[in-house]
């Protein structure tokens, strides 16, 4: 481990070795935690309805939850907008399995696969051109040089007049305060002790910034 300052970073082989099994290390999280561990996101028809006013909810929408884990956000969302197309990614074959379990179950038609997004293979996503995209946190999931393929394959996941929803945690977020010393990867990039990663964002106009770079315009 090296110092920056005060801060303690985990060693060059550790990071490696947490960016080599991010998927691995999920695919265990979902694994320990059945589907009943995740509270769905009940606040999202809210957000969207808030952040895409001049988006026509009311269409035949395509839409994408992308790093979608078990459903948490679109499972509210199917109650909400009948008339949409709900489509999930996740790199999980553990989240996807939960996700289609209780699309079974409840009868509610979810077109979901396994897909890294951080790959640079978009291509061999089977998926047509979506009108809204959600990333609820998940850039912060990723390395920030990963976070940069996201936003690309994003683009080309996205119709040309599309939109795109982004929450994710914030620097000095309570939950940043409590990592352990030796928990640092990189600034405000952290491991937690069952491998999984979080990054906290300076501001939201940084995330901005990149998708700007990205062909994206702030609605």
């Amino acid at each position: 481990m090296h110092g920056k300052g005060d801060a303690v970073f985990v060693s060059e082989y550790k990071r490696l070795s947490l960016e080599k099994d991010a998927q691995k290390n999920w695919d265990r999280f979902y694994k320990r935690n059945s589907s009943n561990f995740f509270k769905d996101r009940n606040w999202t028809m809210k957000e969207i309805e808030l952040l895409c006013g001049d988006v026509p909810l009311n269409d035949n929408l395509l839409f994408l939850d992308a790093g979608c884990g078990c459903g948490n956000t679109i499972f509210p969302l199917t109650k909400c907008f009948p008339n949409w197309e709900f489509y999930g990614i996740d790199f999980s074959k553990n989240a996807i399995d939960l996700l289609e379990n209780r699309s079974e179950k409840t009868g509610v038609k979810v077109k979901a696969t396994i897909f890294d997004l951080t790959s640079k293979n978009i291509s061999e996503l089977d998926f047509p051109q979506m009108d809204l995209i959600s990333l609820v946190f998940v850039l912060s999931t990723i390395s920030k040089e990963g976070q940069i393929q996201v936003i690309k394959n994003i683009r080309q996941l996205l119709k040309p007049k599309g939109s795109v929803i982004v929450r994710d945690y914030g620097a000095n977020d309570h939950a940043m305060t409590r990592f352990g010393r030796n928990s640092k990867i990189d600034e405000r990039f952290y491991v937690r002790q069952d491998g999984t990663r979080a990054y906290y964002f300076l501001t939201g106009k940084k995330i901005f910034k990149n998708f700007e770079k990205n062909f994206f315009k702030k609605s």
